[in-house]
């Protein structure tokens, strides 16, 4: 008898260990996408974003309890000079310059404004790359955030839908 009861628990084990593979493979992958937000990191440009209605508030300390030098509105370009550095509280701060302006923003308030060129190893007898192309103004003059390089933008509705196809059901 314990020899039967044995063998039903292994074919039980079985069957959800099967279970479960199938589902591993049968499940979505997931694709990380390279260079969608370009790197907020010290000497580059970046720009103050995700305020939505309110400003985000340039501190003279990193810390969300520091003293507020004044307000950033979304969209205001910056000068990154150094960061991030971990206020008391574990949030993460970047030390920005805006119009002469110095003082601490929040990290997850900054995007790069444009990418950080990677340059290829140079191989021995080959000649230097040729020089990038311009990179273009990603803050218009209406200081609206313009997409980044490679995102795409449409001027039509758009539907949020329960799953990432075009046959789930329409949220919004």
């Amino acid at each position: 008898m314990p020899f039967t009861v044995r063998r039903a628990g292994i074919r039980l084990l079985s069957a959800r260990a099967l279970m479960g593979l199938v589902c591993l493979l049968m499940a979505p992958a997931v694709v990380i996408a390279q260079e969608t937000t370009p790197i907020v990191s010290p000497g580059a440009p970046a720009v103050i974003t995700g305020g939505g209605e309110q400003d985000v508030l340039l501190r003279a300390d990193p810390g969300f309890d520091a003293v507020a030098v004044t307000p950033l509105a979304n969209g205001t370009p910056a000068q990154v000079l150094d960061g991030p550095v971990a206020a008391a509280d574990g949030s993460s701060w970047y030390l920005i310059d805006v119009g002469g302006q110095v003082g601490y923003a929040p990290a997850g308030h900054l995007v790069g404004s444009a990418p950080v060129p990677v340059e290829p190893a140079p191989v021995a007898g080959d000649q230097a790359p040729p020089a990038a192309p311009p990179v273009p103004d990603l803050v218009p003059a209406s200081g609206a955030v313009a997409p980044a390089a490679g995102a795409a933008v449409t001027t039509t509705d758009v539907n949020l839908r329960s799953a990432p196809d075009g046959a789930s059901t329409v949220l919004a």
